[in-house]
């Protein structure tokens, strides 16, 4: 990795054109979107990539926290626990997840997670392709 005058940074990376990263942290002029997950930290829901689809979302529950069951009409949701432990209600469903679990649901349900321990979750929200 080297240093610019600018303040981006060039290296090998694969899958980038030349490395480099805006000052704000994410790729300068390349087609690929790279973010630091943890600098959304102390933001429960932070968007990783505004305005952008699918919409991606850094989920950040304390213990015994949980979000109000909701929907996400003509969504597919996939939910991947970076860490921590949830217990994800969809309808009338109910799954204990931890670290490394990825799941997948309609987003047309009714879906309520919850911390059983101080959790972070990266949860993407994808246009249902037949909807």
């Amino acid at each position: 990795m080297t240093e610019r005058d600018d303040g981006t940074r060039s290296g090998d990376r694969a899958g980038t054109d030349d490395g480099s990263r805006g000052g704000d942290g994410s790729r300068a002029s390349n087609p690929i979107s790279v973010e630091r997950l943890d600098a959304l930290a102390g933001r429960p829901h932070a968007n990783v990539f505004p305005g952008e689809e699918p919409t991606t979302i850094r989920l950040t529950l304390a213990a015994g926290e949980r979000v109000e069951p909701h929907r996400h009409p003509d969504r597919q949701v996939v939910l991947f626990v970076v860490e921590g432990e949830l217990e994800l209600r969809v309808g009338d469903e109910s799954e204990g997840l931890e670290a490394g679990d990825v799941a997948r649901f309609d987003g047309d349900r009714d879906i309520s997670p919850r911390a059983v321990t101080d959790s972070v979750a990266l949860v993407v929200l994808a246009p249902r392709a037949d909807g």
